[in-house]
């Protein structure tokens, strides 16, 4: 044998046994990639962290009085009792105004829907040696044990009430928590709990900490402070807070500006417009009873002897108020006769409404709050009556603009580090096989709805023809997994041809023998 050949079949063998090595070496790191992900919280902070719930008798007060709204220069956040109030502000307006809630149920719906779909993306094998079916067993392992523990833990609902949080409150914390026997959950923190430590623990600048966020000197986020509810309803305790660490944080806020830490309540702007039509369809609606009804006043010249005949002849009382001073009461009743004394008139009490296009007064206030949440008038109040489809689609198109911002923070802020933590455990349980990218995924977005099928499903198939966009671009649009829809499609053509049908794709028919006899 010569030389040359030897050298190649030994420089073969060296390639061989370092691609070996290469691969044993990327799978212990692939474990322990895991295990540094996972190990540290489940071996401390994460069980120290406890449940942050209610009092022991339910309340939750929420005290306003006597604070007045402020806002400080641009390098500080809203103080502790402006933020309270203003959350509570809004808190109130989701109990009793249904245009807040409707605008509110309306992002969470359209967001959120029912919980982000996400896919994993690991992989056996790198490059051409990447073993497909053995990576399609992994990625549907891995999908089941987060469809399992995804339905075990609620996390659809859990999706929906931290955005809503999030809209409501100005800011909500989900932390990564983990059970003694290594089962992965969520728990779900409130923004009125997160706050500054009082006193603060030694060490601790107050430099580096605000409203409850602590920062390092480089202005990195590393740990968030949780109070408790005080017993008897007395607010939130931050005598002696819980420290999470960042790692297992997921803060969820509505940002007002690069410098502040907290998130701003998603109503503020509109409280004051939602009051005031509150109070203007109160009005309408007195004005309205009154008018509804015949109402009589007497007027006399003698005030005082009228007043003791009615009391005489009604069954009137006397009240004494808590000042001491007394006034009449006087009780009528429907279809009674008065006769008139000496200086006594009869006149009719006609009520003035406080507006005579009560319909487009507001309209036009509800199209206000609907400015500041990216939402047209239409989608506030659930009516399109008036609503022409080229107005409905530049609407609608503007909402998706508010819509596809907020779905990229919740995807990246959540829902890929819910799935890293997740499969990690599995691993570490040893339920599922080690990957070097397990925590690779593609997260779907919730479905789109179409304003009309008839006018835009044309359009879609015009713009992938004239190749702006992918067959996977428009289905994953409408919210939906495109291998699982061309594996689906696959097995109806084929059961058409195998009964004997021809099957139609794309408005024509596609040709191919039927099996049978």
């Amino acid at each position: 044998m010569s030389k040359a050949i030897a050298k190649r079949r030994a420089t073969s063998t060296a390639d061989v046994l370092s691609r070996a090595e290469l691969i044993e070496a990327r799978n212990r790191v692939a474990l322990a990639r895991v295990r540094a992900k996972v190990i540290a919280v489940q071996a401390g902070s994460a069980k120290a962290l406890g449940d942050y719930s209610r009092t022991a008798n339910g309340s939750r007060p929420r005290t306003a009085t006597g604070y007045a709204p402020r806002t400080n220069s641009g390098q500080y956040n809203l103080d502790r009792r402006t933020h309270s109030m203003l959350r509570a502000e809004c808190q109130r307006l989701m109990r009793r105004n249904p245009i807040a809630r409707a605008m509110i149920a309306r992002q969470v719906n359209t967001v959120v829907k029912s919980g982000f779909a996400v896919q994993s993306q690991a992989k056996v094998g790198t490059g051409k040696g990447a073993d497909e079916e053995a990576t399609k067993t992994l990625r549907d392992q891995y999908e089941a044990v987060f469809t399992k523990w995804a339905i075990d833990n609620k996390w659809a609902r859990t999706q929906r009430l931290a955005y809503k949080a999030k809209r409501v409150d100005g800011d909500v914390l989900l932390v990564l928590s983990v059970t003694p026997d290594m089962q992965p959950y969520v728990q779900t923190i409130e923004g009125e709990l997160i706050g500054s430590p009082n006193p603060l623990p030694a060490g601790l600048s107050k430099d580096l900490i605000s409203e409850g966020i602590e920062k390092n000197e480089f202005g990195q986020v590393v740990a968030y402070w949780v109070g408790k509810w005080t017993s008897g309803g007395g607010g939130v305790d931050l005598s002696n807070p819980t420290r999470i660490d960042a790692k297992v944080g997921m803060y969820l806020s509505n940002e007002s500006r690069a410098s502040s830490d907290r998130g701003e309540p998603g109503l503020v702007a509109v409280i004051d417009i939602l009051e005031h039509l509150d109070k203007f369809v109160e009005a309408t609606v007195i004005a309205a009873r009154l008018a509804a009804m015949q109402a009589l006043v007497i007027k006399s010249q003698f005030p005082s002897s009228m007043q003791d005949s009615l009391l005489a002849n009604v069954g009137g009382r006397t009240q004494t108020d808590a000042d001491g001073s007394s006034r009449n009461v006087n009780l009528w009743e429907p279809g009674a006769v008065w006769s008139l004394k000496p200086g006594e008139e009869l006149e009719q009490v006609k009520p003035e409404h406080p507006g005579t296009q009560f319909d487009s007064f507001a309209r036009l206030m509800v199209r206000f709050c609907g400015a500041d949440q990216a939402m047209s008038l239409e989608m506030c109040l659930i009516d399109m009556s008036q609503a022409n489809y080229a107005s409905a689609k530049l609407a609608f198109m503007h909402f998706y603009e508010f819509v596809d911002h907020e779905q990229d923070d919740f995807m990246n802020t959540v829902s890929r580090r819910v799935w890293a933590w997740v499969i990690g455990l599995a691993i570490l349980r040893g339920e599922v096989a080690a990957a070097a990218d397990f925590d690779a995924v593609r997260v779907l977005r919730p479905r789109r709805p179409m304003l009309d099928v008839a006018k835009e499903t044309p359009a879609l198939i015009a713009r992938i023809d004239k190749n702006l966009m992918t067959m996977r671009d428009a289905i994953e649009e409408n919210g939906d997994d495109v291998d699982a829809v061309f594996a689906q499609r696959k097995r109806e053509i084929d059961g058409q041809r195998e009964k004997g049908i021809l099957p139609v794709v794309a408005g024509a028919a596609v040709a191919g023998p039927a099996a049978g006899p």
